[in-house]
């Protein structure tokens, strides 16, 4: 794969906003709290070069970021929002996160969702921050993406992985310490998903159908408890008798969760 890499636009943060109240909206319809989102990596600097992909972050409550919260979540961007559908691709590469893409639309963008406090919510804003306010690592950066975007990649984590001792730098000039680094590094170590073909079918039965073999998988990997459960509250909520905020699907799950 190519890595394309722009010249920094202006309109860059304008379009971040358009996306961050189209977001807000589809997720307070759906009554899911979040309590930020950030317009995050190269495209949130100012005269850095980068990929023209808007990054985005929306943060929610720790206690919130558990397989419940996520169909919720899945439903208000895959079937309720208002760019066509955002498709739920897993964590993206990076543990402690959920992402998702839309297709075919201007400008392009990832969105991922965090836990507050999480150690990728907390990097993405120490490179954002260190990388604002120092204009030497910012044109150090700038360079190295520059000479990375000459070389064609399997996948987008080989180039990803041919800056981290950088980001290493940057993160310590942030006040990291080594193991803090270290451990973002083991978050960050996973395949990216293979290239999916992403036709704007968030709304389509196909999309939905994708998005529910996620959660089941999801739900597998925590054992026989936490799948009945999932599927009983989404049996329950597609013949229309309970919501998700049901108790019986919410907060005698919660309370396992936590203790789980």
């Amino acid at each position: 794969m190519e890595i394309t890499i722009s010249a920094y636009d202006a309109e860059w943060p304008a379009q971040f906003e358009a996306i961050k109240d189209e977001l807000a909206s589809d997720l307070a319809e759906e009554g899911i709290r979040f309590l930020s989102i950030e317009h995050i990596g190269s495209t949130s600097i100012p005269g850095l070069v980068a990929k023209p992909i808007i990054d985005i972050l929306i943060v929610i409550p720790s206690a919130d970021f558990n397989p419940l919260r996520l169909q919720e979540v899945k439903d208000a961007l895959g079937w309720g929002a208002r760019q066509g559908g955002y498709h739920y691709i897993g964590d993206g590469g990076v543990k402690g996160r959920w992402s998702f893409k839309l297709g075919d639309v201007e400008p392009s963008r990832n969105v991922y969702v965090v836990a507050e406090g999480s150690l990728p919510l907390r990097s993405c804003l120490a490179l954002r921050e260190t990388l604002r306010a120092n204009e030497g690592l910012r044109e150090e950066y700038a360079r190295l993406k520059k000479g990375l975007a000459q070389t064609e990649y399997d996948n987008v984590m080989q180039y990803a992985t041919l800056k981290n001792p950088l980001i290493r730098r940057i993160l310590r000039e942030a006040g990291w310490s080594e193991e803090d680094i270290d451990e973002k590094e083991r978050q960050s170590v996973q395949d990216w998903p293979r290239e999916v073909e992403v036709l704007d079918f968030g709304r389509s039965w196909w999309g939905r159908v994708s998005d529910f073999g996620f959660t089941v998988l999801e739900f597998c990997k925590r054992g026989y408890y936490w799948l009945t459960t999932y599927l009983t509250c989404f049996w329950r909520r597609y013949r229309g008798t309970t919501s998700w905020e049901d108790s019986y699907c919410t907060e005698d799950v919660e309370r396992d969760w936590k203790d789980w």
